[in-house]
């Protein structure tokens, strides 16, 4: 028991250290031919998660060099469950008092991979929408992304 009460507590130190980074700038890679004509080369962006929202939500702004700028939302599912279990149990020995026990278990489960979305427009009214897939226990991710022109990006940070 005392030993799975410090692994949690230590992956829920990690996760809260790790959620605690304020910017993310992943990278984007062109892979088509309409991505590349516009840059050959990766590129970084950036997402910044909302206040308190451990990397579920927030902004993300990408500058295509020689293209547009695009802001927008991001967000990501997380979801996992937590279970409490209590058993008891009497053993009856003639002759001899009842013995009885208890217990108490205690689990937590996290899922720790998410899916999302973002969305973002230039000024010029151009879009981009992107699919996300991020790990909630080391808080990297990758991921694609297709404006309304057809460039198509790859990222991970």
């Amino acid at each position: 028991m005392r030993l799975s009460l410090n692994l949690f507590l230590a992956v829920a130190m990690s996760v809260l250290l790790a959620s605690c980074v304020t910017l993310r700038e992943p990278y984007f890679y062109p892979i088509n031919s309409t991505a590349s004509a516009l840059t050959a080369q990766p590129f970084k962006a950036k997402m910044v998660p909302d206040t308190g929202g451990g990397w579920t939500a927030g902004s993300i702004e990408v500058a295509v060099p020689g293209g547009e700028t695009y802001r927008g939302r991001f967000s990501i599912a997380a979801g996992g469950s937590v279970g409490v279990s209590t058993s008891m149990s009497s053993v009856l020995v003639p002759g001899a008092m009842p013995i009885t026990g208890t217990g108490l278990a205690f689990g937590v489960s996290q899922n720790t991979k998410g899916q999302g979305v973002a969305m973002a427009v230039s000024p010029s009214g151009a879009s981009l929408q992107c699919e996300i897939t991020q790990d909630f226990t080391t808080f990297h991710g990758f991921g694609t992304c297709r404006s309304t022109d057809g460039a198509e990006y790859r990222f991970m940070y």
